[in-house]
């Protein structure tokens, strides 16, 4: 899936006229902002699907949320190179 996402960031940055390798400090916010809105609706289909399947892998005496938006960087100014963050709260449910 994340790699689509860098192929995308890519993708963009040429058609704007830009190397994915070197970004000038406008073009690096063009881009981050881009792939941010990609990867946060990616992430959104994941959580939500994920927690809200039945059959999921994680205990089920354990919920957990998504809080919060994905945050992506490009703390470099290149697409090859990013860092990803992103809050997950799990809490175990009280047992009757």
């Amino acid at each position: 899936m994340q790699l689509r996402k860098v192929k995308k960031a890519n993708a963009f940055a040429k058609q704007e006229g830009a190397s994915s390798n070197i970004l000038s400090n406008e073009m690096n916010q063009k881009v981050e902002q881009y792939t941010s809105e990609l990867m946060n609706k990616s992430f959104d289909e994941f959580t939500s699907q994920y927690f809200n399947h039945s059959k999921r892998t994680v205990e089920k005496s354990i919920n957990c949320a998504k809080k919060g938006n994905l945050i992506f960087n490009l703390p470099w100014n290149r697409t090859f190179e990013a860092t990803i963050d992103f809050n997950i709260v799990c809490q175990e449910l009280k047992k009757d």
